[in-house]
């Protein structure tokens, strides 16, 4: 939940959050789509969920290794890289 746009923290709006993968599982890199609400690698049609994990497919049971990153807010980014390409695609 957003701590900026109301008084009380359950009073918000959902901001969503942000994790990363390494996209490679036992060797096999993978690349993901999202349709419809559901996570699904390319390779093998397996179902991930938002941890990283597969919960469906061929892959059903394998775990996604965390990479170290840290969300943060655009304005916060922006103030110091005012050089940074947005890409809208």
């Amino acid at each position: 939940m957003s701590a900026l746009d109301q008084g009380e923290i359950a009073e918000s709006k959902e901001v969503g959050s942000a994790a990363m993968f390494s996209p490679e599982v036992d060797g096999q890199a993978l690349t993901f789509s999202y349709k419809d609400g559901v996570i699904t690698d390319n390779e093998t049609g397996s179902e991930w969920d938002v941890f990283g994990r597969a919960i469906k497919g061929e892959l059903a049971g394998k775990q996604l290794q965390p990479v170290l990153s840290h969300v943060q807010f655009w304005f916060a980014w922006a103030a110091f890289r005012p050089d940074t390409t947005v890409y809208d695609g």
